[in-house]
């Protein structure tokens, strides 16, 4: 039978329907809005039982919402009985596909799924604190609205204390039913959960955890049995094999073994779903450069690295500068330095100091006179005529490269170096040692 009107309700077109119940678009002549009317179909000859067991289902579901106000879920804003199609509700029309006819069309991302989790996650635990168990989430239930999702047919809910339980397991769907309502008929905020889990699980693979007749409860599948892993069915979906543990433990058929609410449920699935996109991305940067990026430890020791070459170098050139102001070339200074290096000893405890056996000496250093005669002139000798001092290190030489016949070279006026006073000939101390390593 085409109806026109209902009440101050104006009919539209046909937005859907199901197994017994069908919803239309209307206009509401007074408030100027449209809205959705949901009805029982009167076109399968219902017998008067079944139809007053659907109406009295359409009242309990009008309980439901109308006490509950939440973003994410369906608003009802009124009800009302005609001669003709009998008890009706009306709802808040959302513009937009359900999550069944967007799986249809592909499997949704990782983003939209975290989305979708976190909305569906807080209707349910909003329902569950106030007492009602929504007992039918399924993809066909949640509408996709500009908005965001939106919970709805509150047809089976289970409200605080009521008794209205006789067709809620015929009306379920096995394959988003939880094992223990399937088989006892008890539907708790966990069986709620199961339902999301398996929900999500097919928006993500676009198919069904548990298909066929009898859900989780099918021929041949174990009480411990669990949900297949996203790759298996989806190979793309390899970088998310860290959901699969979160999906199997809310689907869990042992509602012991689940999360202790939907929130926990949604917070932790999308939070991993989340990471898993950030780890993609990651990796694709990674492998699209022909070169590994570096870590941030590595660029620090790099840079430390450059930095302290840098400073050694700039000492080594200040070095040389040094020196050769005194007269003393860059290669003697390495030689010092290398001998010096060479020299050290073993870290054996010495009854005597060590010397050093540099193969180049400081010249003793010769005060300048202050009389008014002309100063003296000394005679150096090269060669090993001249006894040691006590502050005087020898200079270790080659026997093929002896200095005894080099001879001494005379200035006039000369006087011996034995006969200067003790306390004018003094040597230069050799540098140490520690201060050669330190450098």
């Amino acid at each position: 039978m085409e109806m026109t009107r209902i009440g101050r309700y104006q009919m539209i077109r046909l937005l859907g329907q199901g197994g017994m119940g069908r919803i239309m678009l209307a206009r509401d002549t007074v408030l100027a809005r449209q809205v959705a009317i949901k009805l029982v179909r009167d076109d399968l000859g219902l017998p008067p039982e079944l139809r007053g067991a659907l109406f009295d289902r359409m009242r309990q579901e009008a309980r439901a919402v109308a006490g509950l106000s939440h973003p994410h879920m369906i608003t009802l804003h009124d009800m009302g009985e005609d001669q003709e199609v009998g008890f009706y509700l009306v709802f808040e029309y959302i513009e937009g596909p359900t999550l069944r006819h967007r799986i249809h069309q592909s499997a949704l991302s990782a983003k939209e799924a975290a989305k979708i989790a976190r909305e569906l996650g807080g209707a349910l635990t909003y329902i569950h604190n106030a007492g009602v168990i929504h007992r039918d989430v399924k993809p066909e239930n949640i509408l996709l609205s500009p908005f965001g999702a939106k919970l709805t047919d509150f047809g089976i809910a289970r409200l605080p204390g009521s008794t209205l339980t006789r067709i809620s397991t015929i009306m379920s769907t096995p394959s988003y039913t939880a094992p223990e309502a399937l088989a006892r008929n008890e539907f708790s905020a966990k069986s709620d959960q199961f339902s999301l889990a398996v929900t999500l699980y097919e928006a993500l693979t676009q198919r069904q955890a548990f298909p066929g007749e009898h859900g989780a409860l099918g021929i041949g599948r174990t009480p411990n049995d669990t949900i297949p892993p996203l790759f298996e069915l989806d190979s793309s979906k390899v970088h998310l094999s860290h959901v699969d543990p979160i999906l199997a433990r809310g689907a869990a058929k042992d509602p012991q073994k689940r999360y202790d609410s939907c929130l926990e449920f949604v917070q932790e699935f999308s939070s991993s779903l989340e990471v898993g996109q950030h780890n993609t991305k990651h990796v694709y940067i990674q492998s699209s450069t022909s070169k590994p990026l570096l870590s941030s430890r590595a660029r620090r020791i790099h840079n430390l690295v450059v930095t302290g070459a840098i400073i050694l170098l700039a000492l080594l050139v200040a070095r040389s500068y040094w020196t050769s102001r005194r007269g003393v070339s860059l290669q003697e200074t390495v030689l010092q330095y290398t001998a010096a290096i060479a020299a050290i000893p073993p870290p054996a405890p010495r009854s005597k100091p060590v010397q050093s056996s540099s193969p180049k000496s400081n010249p003793p250093h010769i005060p300048t006179h202050t009389s008014n005669e002309s100063p003296s002139k000394l005679i150096i000798d090269a060669g090993s005529d001249l006894p040691p001092q006590e502050n005087q290190v020898k200079n270790p030489m080659p026997a093929n490269n002896s200095t005894d016949n080099i001879p001494s070279k005379t200035i006039p006026n000369e006087v011996p170096l034995d006969k200067l006073p003790s306390n004018e000939v003094k040597t230069q101390d050799q540098p140490s040692l520690s201060k050669e390593r330190d450098f």
